[in-house]
């Protein structure tokens, strides 16, 4: 009886063209992971945007002329306070008049030193816009406020 000559050479091994094929598919997944966030980021973005058409990009200006009196807040916070109140006013076509605006408290300031404020912005044309404005300490010293239009 003859023997067989056995074959020296082992099975192919294919350890490395499985492990590149797992690699490419996690860097698949992760880049589908990311496209998916990155669409649903977007659209919350865009929901939120058009969620609020009315808000305007604030840039203040000095020609604001002087903010109107009354309220709680000093003169200089006054005064950046209406340069905005003033920019967002113009967004409605209202050319704010500080001498004939007037501030009223609706909120006295509550625990945490927050305290809301109506501002009557008279238009220079006739009519008024009005805005809420609320008052917060910064937790870096100063006063923080953020501006809202009543409709």
């Amino acid at each position: 009886m003859e023997a067989q000559p056995v074959d020296s050479q082992p099975g192919k091994n294919n350890r490395t063209v499985v492990i590149v094929a797992v690699v490419i598919v996690v860097l698949l997944c992760c880049c589908i992971v990311l496209a998916v966030a990155a669409f649903f980021g977007l659209k919350s973005f865009q929901a939120n945007r058009l969620l609020q058409p009315n808000v305007p990009t604030l840039v203040p200006g000095s020609g604001a002329g002087n903010p109107p009196q009354g309220g709680l807040t000093d003169n200089i916070l006054r005064n950046d306070t209406w340069q905005y109140v003033s920019a967002a006013a113009s967004a409605f076509s209202c050319n704010g008049d500080g001498s004939q605006s007037s501030i009223d408290v609706t909120q006295q300031p509550d625990s945490g030193g927050v305290w809301v404020e109506r501002w009557m912005v008279a238009c220079q044309g006739g009519g008024e816009e009005a805005f809420d404005v609320t008052f917060t300490p910064s937790s870096g010293g100063g006063t923080d406020f953020v501006i809202k239009h009543v409709q």
